[in-house]
């Protein structure tokens, strides 16, 4: 019996090299955290998202599955879509969700293991045209399939691009872009490489408009032997010239320009035209020109005007800046300096339009009376002495024609000093009337005097 108990004690003791000695508050601090609670698992979460575009007779459609987990249960509540989509349905587990807001875009679910949440969408707009930018509820992994006969890109907004491989596009962002997918590249990486620089003047005036405008394509692979562009919203005398010009050649809008040999560094053209300035109040679509064979397009704007045709612009996708910040292709292209300059890169949207406004200025009336001033006197027998003063000033007039009050009759010392014969005729015929003749009117040549004029009216009470 001692010998079992004796190896059983030998083999429960610690090697010298295994023993710890530690104080009483260490000891139950380390009893204390082995009884505590065990950590807890993840809360609910999107853990995978699925974004499938459809087309069918009615536009594109979106439908979108998540996978929800909890490690415990517990309640989710995410903001389920944002941007331009009209939600159609949200289900859960096939059964119709609990959405919160005016529209479904926040949801609301008991999770307990795993639930699948689905969406369907459809945008306001039409992405093949037009870029459309909207959110989704976020997910720790995503993915998306979209057909390759839709030409549809999805993008991040905030985020790092999304991974695209075999045909999917990987990434379960919030903020998502889906627009038109670039074209693909058609060459092996050795044709040329060009990029556009345009530079545009347009000078405004009473009769005239002149434009300037200068075209690059700066070379980073390859070489050019012809160029092409597009312009609009120039006149039919527009003019191409540049060292490099062999021949012209446009058909409506479209310019080919034939160089004299391969460039290798830079194509510089230089255009110039003229139209008249449309009578009146008109609007006018601002010149725009698009380039052949560039990867992408730097474009600056210089407005001037002359004259008393004022200007106001509506240039969407258009940068204002200061003209003296404009690059050196596109500075100097207006006569005189230029009121305003914009900026643009890439390919331009929205309304673009130049409102032109006369402002004529009102004729003055051929006499203006500046000042006026009334002395009043009343007499115990029964009548009134009006005594007034008119400072006439700008008389274009050889009269200025005074009509009495009711009753009342001129009379007093300047009478006949200051109303000619032919003035007191005309009020004998009506005796409320009186042309009073102004010795500095335009028969005269008086000028802008302001010597005043006075005149009397006796008027009984």
């Amino acid at each position: 019996m001692l010998l079992p108990l004796a190896l059983m004690l030998l083999l429960r003791a610690p090697a010298p090299d295994q023993t710890v000695e530690l104080d009483g508050a260490a000891a139950l601090a380390l009893r204390d955290a082995a009884r505590g609670p065990q950590p807890r698992g993840t809360a609910a979460h999107a853990r995978r998202r699925t974004i499938t575009v459809v087309a069918d007779d009615r536009g594109l459609e979106l439908r979108v599955r998540w996978t929800l987990h909890a490690d415990e249960p517990g309640w989710f509540a995410g903001a389920l879509v944002g941007g331009p989509l009209v939600v159609e349905s949200v289900t859960l587990d096939g059964r119709p969700a609990a959405a919160a807001g005016g529209e479904p875009t926040h949801v609301i679910a008991w999770v307990d293991g795993d639930r699948e949440l689905q969406l369907r969408a459809r945008l306001t707009g039409d992405p093949r045209q037009r870029e459309q930018t909207f959110a989704l509820l976020p997910a720790a992994i995503g993915e998306a399939v979209i057909d390759d006969a839709l030409g549809l890109r999805l993008d991040a907004v905030d985020e790092p691009a999304m991974l695209r491989h075999d045909g999917r596009t990987w990434g379960g962002a919030a903020g998502l872009r889906l627009g038109p997918r670039p074209p693909p590249r058609t060459d092996d990486g050795a044709g040329p490489l060009a990029i556009g620089r345009i530079g545009i003047g347009l000078s405004i005036g009473d009769a005239e408009l002149r434009g300037r405008a200068r075209l690059r394509w700066a070379l980073r692979r390859g070489e050019l032997t012809r160029v092409a562009f597009t312009a609009t919203g120039v006149g039919a005398d527009v003019r191409v010239e540049g060292p490099e010009v062999r021949k012209v050649a446009h058909e409506g809008d479209h310019f080919e320009v034939e160089l004299q040999s391969p460039v290798t560094t830079e194509v510089a053209l230089e255009l110039s035209w003229s139209a008249p300035t449309p009578a009146g109040d008109a609007k006018l679509v601002p010149p725009s020109f698009t380039l052949e064979g560039t990867s992408r397009d730097d474009v600056s704007f210089e407005l001037a005007r002359d004259g008393d045709v004022d200007v106001v612009p509506t240039l969407e996708s258009w940068q204002p800046t200061v003209a003296t910040r404009l690059p050196s292709w596109g500075r100097d292209l207006v006569e005189g300096q230029p009121q305003a300059a914009w900026v643009r890169h890439g390919p331009p949207h929205g309304a673009q339009s130049l409102q032109l406004l006369r402002f004529v200025p009102v004729e003055a009336p051929a006499v203006v009376i500046e000042r006026a001033s009334f002395e009043l006197a009343a007499a115990v027998h029964g009548q009134v002495l009006l005594n007034a003063r008119y400072e006439v000033v700008n008389e274009r007039a050889s009269y200025l024609r005074v009509r009495l009050p009711a009753c009342a009759t001129a009379g007093g010392r300047d009478r006949r000093r200051r109303c000619p014969r032919r003035a007191r005729r005309r009020r004998r015929a009506d005796p409320d009337e009186a042309l009073a003749r102004d010795p500095r009117g335009p028969d005269r040549d008086a000028g802008r005097d302001q010597r005043p004029a006075r005149r009397r009216a006796v008027a009984p009470t």
